[in-house]
């Protein structure tokens, strides 16, 4: 089939129909440039909040950044339509000065958003939110006088304080959220027992998920906040664990606590807990699961492998999901799967419901 035009005659079509428009949007170019130079900013600051990885475009959502985009082009519809009435019924100059108001507002929603993004996705980096904040002053006192109720509102009704617990006046404090971290997955190479004398064998991701089920069971009978880390079988990064885990830390208010649920190996036997390296906020909360745990297993003769060192029960590391979480987060290691009494206990329906208990235990106290 012949084409109707060639490549050429499509540019030239595309040039005379375009620039005529550009030439009559000339005078908000500026802000038109400026909108875009936002969009691609709080697009990139999005992606990270998600933990997209850029090249690949891993964890991408194309549903986010079709809503981003959308809302992208409504801005420029609302600020070209402002203008094209206004210059039409002959205020071309106070068009241009409404224009430019209502950029500044857009970018400042803009920068708001990002800037909050940029925090859930570099928690522990203060350097952000003192940007963060001077720019919301710096940006506010630029703007004209008579857009400061309107900034004012937009603060009350997103508050946009990442810094703050979240409450309004009157509000009480907003209740802890248990995060529960089921560690491992179904595609996760090794983390599994040994075949035992009658062909049976534990896979780690399954016996912490069943734990995480079993402890998230109690809580909801009790009514206490949780939220389940992984709810899907396959391992994920524990980048994005711990991202998931802070935007819940933030979104509750700066308010969760994690519990990493793993079964152990490496030939030993017994029960153990970790915390960060250092003295942190966790420290109590596993001194308490220390407790617990020692409380339901020792009386049975399990050995409570306990290090007190530095004053406290729980052992300390530099896992990935204690360092790089922003809230409390203790790690316990459920017995020894690769040591055949550990793992029949850890098989059991009656060992896991006594492993469950001791996690919920434990937070029933420290809440």
């Amino acid at each position: 089939m012949e084409r109707i035009f060639n490549w050429e005659q499509w540019r030239i079509i595309a040039i005379s129909t375009v620039s005529p428009l550009f030439g009559y949007l000339t005078p908000t170019k500026g802000f038109i440039y400026a909108l875009v130079v936002m969009f691609a900013f709080n697009i990139w600051a999005g992606m990270r909040a998600d933990g997209v990885a850029i090249v690949r475009c891993k964890n991408f959502s194309f549903r986010k950044f079709k809503n981003a985009l959308c809302e992208f082009l409504l801005y420029l519809f609302i600020v070209e339509t402002i203008f094209v009435i206004m210059k039409n019924c002959g205020d071309e100059n106070a068009a241009v000065i409404v224009v430019k108001s209502l950029t500044y507002v857009f970018m400042y929603v803009y920068l708001q958003n990002a800037f909050r993004n940029l925090i859930i996705a570099y928690p522990r980096n203060l350097a952000l939110r003192i940007i963060y904040h001077v720019i919301r002053l710096e940006f506010t006192r630029a703007l004209p006088s008579h857009l400061q109720p309107i900034i004012d509102r937009l603060e009350k009704e997103f508050g946009d304080d990442p810094d703050k617990n979240n409450k309004k006046k009157g509000e009480t404090k907003m209740s802890k959220v248990v995060i529960l971290d089921g560690g491992h997955g179904v595609d996760c190479a090794g983390k599994r027992s040994p075949i035992w004398g009658d062909g049976s064998q534990l896979f780690e991701w399954e016996f912490n998920r069943d734990i995480v089920r079993r402890i998230a069971a109690m809580l909801k009978a009790e009514g206490i906040k949780f939220e389940i880390l992984v709810p899907e079988d396959n391992d994920v990064s524990l980048p994005e664990r711990c991202r998931r885990a802070n935007v819940i830390h933030a979104d509750c208010g700066n308010n969760a606590v994690l519990f990493s649920v793993h079964g152990n190996a490496g030939g030993g036997t017994g029960w153990e807990c970790y915390t960060s390296v250092g003295q942190t906020k966790a420290d109590a909360i596993a001194t308490v699961l220390c407790e617990e745990a020692e409380k339901e297993f020792a009386p049975d003769g399990w050995k409570m492998r306990f290090d007190y060192i530095d004053g406290d029960p729980d052992k300390e590391s530099q896992f990935y999901i204690l360092k790089h979480t922003v809230c409390p987060a203790v790690l316990s290691e459920n017995f020894f799967m690769d040591t055949e009494k550990d793992c029949r206990f850890m098989m059991s329906d009656a060992g896991r419901e006594r492993i469950a208990k001791v996690h919920y235990n434990t937070i029933k106290r420290i809440l």
